[in-house]
């Protein structure tokens, strides 16, 4: 949603993962971003012209008019949102990425940041882990960096192709979570239900949110958010997708970060102390973190913190603050 000043300038940008639905709103995890950046306003009221235009393959087309005229489309986006390769590079602010690209180049990038953090990383994943990061994860150990991973769906082997189920757990520092229903006595004061129940969602009921952190709680972290998947179909496939990779103030990752870690497990222990991997538990700062010579482990929000209780609509409110400057 782009906001045009005297019908002339565009001057702001609402975005993310948030449908503009009673169930995108209320049923689902989700995080929205209002970005008060003219540059940034403008290459959006670009994409929607370019959009508006309803380019690539139509109805009645021939397959090789179809592939034509995607690769003209594909390309014109490209052109439009040019990403560097290497996603460590990119400048302090806000750099819009827009869908669909003609390769899966940009999705191997996504993938190689995640994997180059120093310490810790963080990803939600609405629709599954994507084989593009399990191949850079599963040679991983457990003196590897720190990943969490917050899931809509437990990642188990599909019934039809079992063999080629790659496993990423706490042998490669990995850690999963994903929208269940809490069986323990504890917290059955009231009734579960999920969005699907309700009727508020047909498909996601419990995370619908895309974003990346790499080194949160450092001084110069970087996010990946906005409203496509990381997954090859949002990258490259039309209509079109997008994402915000952005360099900013680390009060920005100071409010994602609870979003992904109230819902994250900390790794549990069997009596001789080795994590179990996959099972489920409230985050309380009990993590394993690669440890270097005379380097003492990251220090992580603890439940109850007061950014814990944050909403997507204060997420939002806040993140503009940030990639303003």
């Amino acid at each position: 949603m782009v906001r045009i000043a005297a019908g002339t300038q565009p001057v702001e940008v609402w975005t993310g993962s948030t449908n503009l639905s009673t169930g995108g709103i209320h049923g689902q995890t989700n995080v929205g971003h209002w970005v008060r950046d003219t540059a940034v306003a403008d290459q959006f009221a670009r994409y929607w012209q370019l959009l508006a235009g309803d380019p690539g393959g139509a109805v009645g087309d021939t397959r090789g008019q179809t592939i034509s005229k995607n690769k003209v489309f594909k390309a014109a986006v490209r052109e439009l949102s040019p990403a560097p390769l290497d996603l460590t590079e990119i400048p302090h602010g806000v750099t819009a990425v827009f869908s669909p690209r003609p390769d899966t180049s940009l999705l191997d990038s996504y993938a190689e940041l995640l994997d180059s953090a120093g310490r810790q990383a963080c990803i939600t994943l609405a629709f599954g882990i994507a084989s593009t990061f399990k191949e850079v994860l599963k040679d991983n150990t457990s003196a590897s960096h720190l990943v969490f991973m917050l899931l809509e769906k437990r990642d188990r082997p599909s019934g039809n192709n079992p063999a080629e189920f790659v496993r990423i757990n706490a042998s490669n520092n990995v850690y999963q979570a994903w929208g269940s229903f809490l069986r323990d006595p504890v917290y059955q004061w009231v009734a579960e239900t999920s969005a699907l129940q309700l009727g508020l969602n047909r498909h996601v009921s419990f995370i619908h949110s895309k974003f990346m952190l790499i080194d949160p709680l450092s001084a110069d972290p970087i996010i990946v958010t906005g409203s496509a998947n990381f997954s090859a179909d949002s990258t490259k496939r039309p209509p079109g997708c997008r994402h915000l990779p952005h360099r900013v103030q680390p009060v920005v990752q100071s409010l994602l970060l609870p979003q992904c870690h109230r819902s994250t497990p900390a790794p549990t222990t069997t009596r001789s102390g080795k994590p179990v991997p996959g099972r489920k538990c409230r985050l309380a700062g009990q993590v394993r973190a690669r440890k270097t010579q005379g380097e003492a482990a990251p220090t992580l929000p603890r439940l109850g913190s007061q950014q814990d209780h944050l909403s997507a609509a204060a997420v939002s409110l806040h993140t503009r603050r940030a990639v303003r400057g």
